[in-house]
């Protein structure tokens, strides 16, 4: 139950994230995070969801057991199945989402092609760490 509490509050924060007010932007932090989301996606396309999932927030950590978050995440690539492309469509830096302490973050939009699903997009939170690292705390496929 607290992982799908967990998945839930990473699609609602990318889903809120759209609601709000414009933040001024932040290129070199929108940089990082781009780096960093693109890094993570590598491991997740690899099919190493436990990787991934390590490679994650602290904060993403404590919501979703590492169990609980890999069959999660198997579970929807497995239907999905493997990337065959992926382009970044859109990034957008904020200081708050409403399910997560107030931060850094920057959500990195893709449009994706998957083998089962031609038109895809995936949404990528990544957040500014206590030691200042851009670590992945969300991620979601529409």
């Amino acid at each position: 139950m607290r992982n799908t509490a967990a998945v839930l509050c990473a699609v609602l924060a990318v889903a809120a994230a759209g609601c709000q007010p414009p933040a001024p932007t932040n290129p070199e932090a929108e940089r990082l995070a781009v780096e960093a989301a693109e890094t993570w996606l590598k491991i997740i396309d690899a099919g190493d969801f436990a990787g991934a999932w390590d490679a994650t927030a602290p904060y993403l950590r404590t919501m979703a057991p590492k169990d609980r978050w890999v069959e999660s995440v198997e579970s929807v690539r497995g239907v999905l199945g493997q990337t065959v492309s992926r382009e970044p469509s859109s990034k957008q830096y904020v200081t708050a989402l409403p399910t997560a302490p107030d931060g850094e973050y920057v959500i990195v939009y893709y449009k994706s092609v998957l083998e089962h699903k031609q038109a895809a997009t995936e949404a990528v939170v990544v957040m500014k760490t206590e030691d200042g690292t851009w670590r992945v705390s969300g991620y979601n496929i529409q």
